[in-house]
């Protein structure tokens, strides 16, 4: 019969004294559980997908990259999967936008004679 490790929930061996997974001590708790710890199976579904980072927040980043890039670089301790997330977006955003701009900016001085364009293929 396998036991979990009251501190991570991982199973562990019945001989093992110390958690492979968390390096708690076995023998210092003395409980052989045959079910994972109550913390784990205790929390909160709002805990699990906040640590797990939201592919909304790389929309948010994606559209307007300095929020992104702020919540990536205040978030990076306390929600990293979050806040990679939002620096993934941010980063995505920055790259669409400048290759947009150099699009239409190249668009614009090839745009024809006499609609104001600064180059035209003529004039070459």
């Amino acid at each position: 019969m396998s036991k979990f490790c009251p501190e991570c929930g991982q199973s562990v061996k019945a001989n093992e004294k110390i958690c492979q997974s968390c390096g708690a001590d076995l023998k210092k708790t003395g409980k052989k559980s045959s079910e994972p710890a109550k913390r784990i199976s205790s929390m909160k579904e709002d805990d699990l997908t906040r640590k797990t980072g939201s592919f909304i927040w790389t929309v948010i980043g994606f559209l307007f990259p300095l929020v992104g890039l702020i919540l990536f670089l205040v978030w990076q301790r306390e929600n990293p999967a979050a806040s990679l997330s939002a620096g993934k977006g941010a980063l995505l955003g920055v790259i669409f936008y400048v290759v947009m701009f150099s699009f239409l900016a190249t668009a614009a001085m090839f745009q024809g004679p006499g609609n104001g364009a600064i180059f035209s293929p003529t004039s070459l």
